[in-house]
């Protein structure tokens, strides 16, 4: 992969996580591989669309820049991150990055789908369905050396352990027993031992260099293993059962002699099913014990009322299927602006010279004195505005939110943010004002009474009104409302023609944009590329995690710095219904 970096901006692309077994351990302690399934549909890739962070060594607190972009290629997880310009930290660390003495990278992630897998007596869980959320650099010790510069790894585990290259049924001989063997009896010596090798349990000695030291355990793991083995002594199992000496006839009634608290209630509801064995022990413990609630008490608690799905009866049996993947987004309106003029990196105000006047010619006889005249011209200042919006986003939801609370807060606001600077070019603003179309000087107008009654003829005079002007057809479309350009596919150009106003999405040949943020009856026609929009420093997505830190909450916020100038508003015609 071209890490393509770009010294000038601080972007530079690479590999963050790849498919590499890693080795970790369960509750019990037990080990087993780890491995990302890297592929479109198994990484949920939000978040780092979104703007994820880049982080110094998974620090939160030092954040050297930003993801721009991520997707999947080659079986890895690519990345392209833009690196903050005024941080002296992060533009060392970017320029070490570039003359490769910083090439380790490692991922912070969350597992939605794991997937059990037994390979060659190898355990191993795949992560089919996850979600990284940040990428750091400057790591010390990444945990899949090979990616760009690595998956995260878990302190004091047993880092890059090598994968079993077979399985324990079969491990390699000894190292003394090869050296003693004698090469010319090596095959009635070999047959024996090819014949013991299957067996998982005798060697056993191989294997033991692999298991991690017992004083470098993980205390927290040690802890979580402590913690299933009291866990797994308070349940009530077979074995305990079985040795509170109930006659041996009543457990061979109970199908694998495992007893089931849900055939126990099952039983209840039909009496087809055999819950025998579950009487006779429910019976017995509640008379040793009390320990255990026996059928007859069982029936009794059914008596008063309905075993239904109601609160605080049968509510608690009655899961719910989150299904994130089915989420339903609100409707957005469509856009109608296209093709407008954007100035973008902009620093100070904007002031655009304009020319409002154009000299005039006389005619005159032969030795006549020619007519005097001039050309004026004034200016179209652009100032910077602030469009903004912020959300709260709660601890709940930031730990349980599925799809992922940030990422949807962040696409929400970019959408509306876009639409709201859509509507301003179109009706402006007050306070800041915007003048947009509606309220620039200039801008030429069409009375139409009654939009219901709209006709050919007023089409034809809006599109007259411009038509005078030097304009390429292709610069011009129509704006309206999505039902005004409804009702304009069902309104007849004239009384035989079979003809209607909008056709094919086009109006008099010129296309027909809908902004769903007009009303219906509002109608413009014009040359959009005549909008220029003034941007100062492009769209800003700022997460503010220190103010609600009592409560867990995050501040999303999202800011474009723009202002809007309808430039040669003779260009444009909008409809009114009343002449002013």
């Amino acid at each position: 992969m071209n890490p393509n970096p770009d010294p000038e901006n601080l972007e530079i692309t690479f590999t963050a996580a790849s498919g590499e077994p890693y080795e970790r351990f369960d509750l019990d302690g037990q080990s087993y591989f780890e491995r990302l399934v890297i592929t479109p549909e198994a990484v949920n890739l939000t978040r780092l669309k979104g703007g994820a962070s880049i982080l110094k060594n998974h620090n939160p607190d030092i954040i050297l820049g930003v993801i721009t972009d991520a997707w999947v290629e080659d079986g890895k997880l690519a990345i392209r991150a833009r690196f903050r310009k005024n941080d002296p930290e992060a533009v060392t660390i970017f320029n070490d990055i570039v003359d490769g003495t910083l090439p380790n990278v490692s991922i912070g992630y969350c597992p939605d789908t794991v997937v059990p897998v037994r390979e060659n007596g190898v355990n191993f869980r795949d992560l089919t369905r996850w979600t990284p959320f940040e990428v750091s650099v400057a790591v010390g010790v990444p945990a899949d050396p090979t990616v760009g510069f690595y998956r995260s790894m878990s302190v004091n585990s047993n880092q890059g352990a090598p994968m079993p290259a077979k399985s324990e049924a079969q491990p390699e001989p000894a190292a003394e027993e090869k050296e003693n063997q004698n090469p010319e009896n090596a095959e009635p010596e070999t047959a024996p031992d090819q014949e013991e090798q299957p067996e998982p349990e005798k060697p056993a000695e191989p294997a033991e260099p692999e298991k991690p030291a017992e004083p470098e355990e993980d205390p927290e793991v040690k802890q979580n293993r402590q913690r299933a083995a009291e866990l797994r002594q308070k349940a009530i199992s077979p074995e305990k059962i079985r040795s509170l000496n109930i006659p041996k006839e009543r457990i061979n009634t109970m199908p694998e002699n495992k007893y089931s608290l849900v055939r126990a209630f099952q039983s209840l509801i039909n009496p087809k099913i055999d819950a025998s064995f579950e009487r006779s022990v429910s019976d017995e413990l509640a008379s040793r014990s009390g320990l255990f609630v026996n059928n007859s008490s069982i029936m009794l608690s059914f008596r008063d009322g309905e075993f239904n799905g109601g609160a605080g009866v049968g509510a608690g049996m009655i899961g719910t299927d989150h299904r994130a993947d089915l989420f339903i987004q609100s409707l957005r309106t469509r856009m109608g602006v296209k093709n407008a003029t954007v100035l973008t990196g902009l620093v100070g105000n904007v002031d655009i010279p304009t020319q409002t006047g154009a000299v005039t010619v006389g005619i005159g006889a032969m030795n006549s004195t020619s007519s005097k005249t001039k050309p004026t011209v004034g200016s179209t200042v652009l100032t910077p505005k602030k469009f903004s919006a912020y959300v709260d986003v709660g601890e709940d939801l930031i730990a349980q939110g599925n799809p992922d609370a940030i990422a949807f807060v962040i696409d929400d606001l970019q959408a509306q943010l876009a639409r709201k600077l859509d509507l301003s070019i179109l009706t402006g603003n007050a306070d800041p004002e915007i003048l947009g179309v509606d309220g620039t000087t200039g801008v030429q107008t069409k009375v139409i009474a009654n939009m219901a009654s709209i006709t050919w003829n007023d089409i034809l005079d809006m599109y007259g009104k411009v038509a005078d002007y030097e304009i390429e057809d292709g610069d011009l479309a129509w704006i309206a409302k999505g039902v005004t350009k409804a009702n304009f596919m069902g309104i007849s150009k004239d009384a035989g023609s079979g003809r209607f106003l909008v056709e094919d999405d086009k109006m008099n040949g010129f296309p027909v944009n809908v902004c769903g943020g007009l009303t219906a009856n509002d109608l413009y026609l014009g040359v959009w590329k005549n909008v220029v929009i003034g941007n100062w420093g492009g769209l800003e997505i700022k997460i503010d995690d220190k103010t609600g830190i009592k409560s867990g909450t995050i501040t999303v916020l999202a800011r474009l710095y723009a202002d809007i100038a309808i430039t040669n508003p003779a260009s444009f015609v909008k409809r009114v219904a009343s002449a002013s």
